[in-house]
C-alpha cells in the first residue's frame, strides 16, 4: 500500500488534483481509496499514474521501505556511540521525503531523542519524548520500551536516581531486545549507592557489549562493576590496579581518552583513600591534562588533585587556593553548583576555619547533596557533621543525626 502514499506525496507536489491525475486513468474515487491505501488495484493503473507524475515507482518504493533499515543501522551507531556514522545516517534521514509519511516517523523522533543524549543534550531529548508521549498508544511495544529507556536517561541526567530506576524496570526485556538499558539501570542503582545491584546489571549489560563487540561500552561497565568492588573491605588493592591499568591500556587500543581520564580519576580515587596522598596527586595531575577539554569532569579530578595535595602537604596552603579559587571561578562560570559547593568546602578547610566549614555543611551543602539525590556525598557529610557535633558538645544536634542515620541503615 506504500503506492498509494507515494502518488498522493507526488500528485500535491505537482499542485494537481485527483480529477487531473486519473483523467482519462480511472475514477476519482478509485484514485481516493489508492491513496488513503483502503482498496486493491492493477500494476497498470500505478504504471500509469507513475508516468503522468514523471517518477520511478520501483526507485520510490525503494526508497519508502528504507527507511526502517536506516533507522535501525542509526540506533546500532548510537548504541556503539560512533559519533560520525551516527551524525551521516542522521543527516540522510532528515532529507528523506518519505519519514514523516511513513510508520516509522514516531521510531525516528525517538532516535532523535536518543541520539541528543548521545551528546547529553538531556533537555532537547526530554522535549522530543514528551512530545511523542501524546502518541503513546500508537507506538509498538517495541517503541514503548524504547520510550521507557529514553526517559530512563533523562532522568539520569536531571539525577532524579528514584524515577529512573522506577522507569527503566517496566522496561520489557522481551520486547524491546535490547540490553544496553542494562547499563543505564546499573548506574542508576551505583548513584543510590545499592552496590549489589548495580553490579549485577553492570555485569548483565557487560554480556550484551561483549556479545555485540562495543569496546567502549565493555569499558565502561566493567569500570562501574571495579566501582562496586573496591569499596568492599575485602576486595584485592594490587587486583584492582591492575585490573584498572589493563582498562586504561584498552582506552588507548580504542583511542577513547575521555574514558582513559575517568579511570585514571577513579583509580587516583582508590589511592587517596589510602591515604597514599602523593600518588593520588599524580594521577588527579594525568586526569587533568587528559580532560582539559571536558570542563565539569575537569572540575572533579582538579577537586580530587586538590584534596589530594592538601591531606599530603605537598603544596603550600597559597598555592592550594589558588587553585581552589581558580576552580571554583570555573564552576561558577559553567553554573556546576555542585563543584561550586566542594569548593567553597574546600576553602573552608585550607584555611582552617572549621566552624565555618560546619556550618557551611550545614545550611547549605548538605541540603542541596539532600534535594539532588547525592547519596554518597549524603552519607559522607551527615558523618561529618556526626563527628563535629559530637566533639564540641552539641548533644541534641548529635542524637538527632544518629537517629536519622541509624534509619537509613535499617532501611
Amino acid at each position: 500500500m506504500h503506492e498509494g502514499k507515494i502518488i498522493k506525496f507526488h500528485r500535491e507536489k505537482a499542485g494537481l488534483t485527483q480529477e487531473q491525475l486519473v483523467k482519462g486513468i480511472c475514477s476519482v474515487t478509485h484514485i481516493s481509496k489508492i491513496e488513503r491505501g483502503i482498496t486493491e488495484y492493477s500494476s497498470e493503473i500505478i504504471t500509469l499514474l507513475s508516468e503522468r507524475l514523471g517518477i520511478d515507482m520501483n526507485q520510490e518504493i525503494h526508497s519508502f521501505r528504507n527507511i526502517e533499515r536506516q533507522l535501525h543501522r542509526w540506533h546500532d551507531f548510537i548504541i556503539m556511540e560512533c559519533f560520525k556514522k551516527s551524525e551521516k545516517i542522521k543527516n540522510k534521514l532528515e532529507k528523506n521525503k518519505w519519514l514523516y509519511l511513513s510508520d516509522y516517523h514516531l521510531l525516528y523522533k525517538l532516535l532523535q531523542a536518543k541520539y541528543y543524549l548521545l551528546y547529553k543534550n538531556e533537555k532537547s531529548a526530554y522535549e522530543i519524548a514528551r512530545e511523542v508521549q501524546i502518541n503513546y498508544k500508537k507506538l509498538t511495544s517495541y517503541e514503548q520500551n524504547l520510550f521507557k529507556h529514553i526517559m530512563g536517561k533523562c532522568y539520569l541526567l536531571k539525577k532524579d536516581i528514584p524515577s529512573a530506576i522506577n522507569t527503566l524496570k517496566t522496561i520489557d526485556a522481551g520486547e524491546y531486545n535490547n540490553p544496553e538499558y542494562y547499563y543505564d539501570l546499573a548506574l542508576a542503582y551505583h548513584k543510590m549507592n545499592s552496590k549489589l545491584m548495580a553490579y549485577y546489571y553492570a555485569e548483565k549489560a557487560l554480556q550484551f557489549f561483549k556479545a555485540s563487540s562495543n569496546f567502549r561500552k565493555i569499558i565502561d561497565a566493567e569500570m562501574l562493576m571495579l566501582m562496586q568492588i573496591e569499596e568492599n573491605e575485602y576486595f584485592d588493592f594490587k587486583e584492582t590496579v591492575v585490573r584498572y591499568e589493563n582498562l586504561i591500556q584498552n582506552c588507548d587500543l580504542c583511542n577513547v581518552p575521555y574514558r582513559k581520564a575517568s579511570l585514571i580519576q577513579n583509580l587516583a580515587l582508590q589511592y587517596f583513600k589510602r591515604k597514599e596522598y602523593n600518588r593520588a596527586s599524580e594521577l588527579y595531575k594525568k586526569a587533568i591534562d587528559l580532560k582539559r577539554e571536558t570542563l565539569p569532569q575537569n572540575l572533579t579530578s582538579l577537586y580530587g588533585y586538590i584534596q589530594s595535595c592538601f591531606k599530603g602537604n605537598l603544596l603550600s596552603n597559597k598555592e592550594l587556593l589558588r587553585l581552589t579559587h581558580e576552580g571554583m571561578a570555573s564552576a561558577t562560570n559553567a553554573n556546576d553548583f555542585l563543584s561550586t559547593i566542594l569548593f567553597t568546602l574546600l576553602v573552608y578547610l585550607i584555611e582552617d576555619k572549621e566552624d565555618y566549614y560546619h556550618e557551611y555543611i550545614e545550611t547549605y551543602a548538605l541540603p542541596f547533596f539532600q534535594a539532588n539525590n547525592y547519596v554518597k556525598l549524603v552519607q559522607l557529610y551527615e558523618q561529618e557533621l556526626f563527628n563535629y557535633y559530637f566533639k564540641t558538645g552539641m548533644s541534641d544536634k548529635a542524637l538527632k543525626l544518629s537517629y536519622n542515620l541509624i534509619n537509613k541503615e535499617m532501611k
